[in-house]
């Protein structure tokens, strides 16, 4: 559920223009999926967990915390210098997502190998991601396919925010999950 409902990552876009697509409307797509889904979820979650303890104001401030980078505003307005060095940088955020995707997938690692479950049931927990993940870049695609816009579906469908999928999943859901 919470891998289906989460919004776009923030490194679609730049994944996205690697692959051919449109950068400006995945920004925006990834944009507004984010605020949208920070807006939705707050009211969404508490109808299906009644012991969800969080006001729609403190949830979707939490959600406005993790989506949007404070600090990006603030060096672009601020230091409009900075931020033209850095927008010079040739494929500084792919590399940058890079770092990042090390980054969770080392702490993947250590959770799977802190688990206390089964090697079964990690199995058909992969699996079942594996899936659910080629079924949304295909859907993606295929909706795509019908507004010339192949690739920005796809990422737009497949590549979801995991960091938000699992704040929502520990805050509504149980930590388990």
């Amino acid at each position: 559920l919470t891998c289906i409902i989460a919004p776009c990552a923030s490194a679609a876009p730049v994944v996205t223009q690697k692959i051919g697509g449109d950068l400006e409307q995945m920004t925006t797509f990834t944009f507004l999926s984010n605020f949208i889904t920070a807006l939705l979820v707050p009211v969404c979650f508490p109808l299906i967990d009644k012991a969800a303890d969080m006001t729609f104001l403190t949830a979707f401030a939490a959600i406005l915390n993790r989506v949007f980078s404070v600090l990006a505003y603030i060096v672009k307005h601020a230091t409009p210098g900075l931020c033209r060095r850095i927008t010079e940088v040739k494929d500084l955020s792919y590399y940058l997502w890079g770092c990042s995707l090390l980054i969770v997938s080392g702490t993947t690692m250590k959770n799977i190998f802190h688990a206390s479950c089964s090697l079964s049931f990690l199995l058909l927990i992969a699996f079942a991601s594996l899936m659910l993940c080629f079924v949304q870049f295909a859907v993606g695609r295929y909706i795509g396919r019908h507004f010339g816009q192949t690739e920005n579906a796809g990422q737009a469908m497949g590549q979801k925010n995991t960091a938000f999928a699992i704040w929502i999943a520990s805050t509504y859901l149980t930590p388990l999950s």
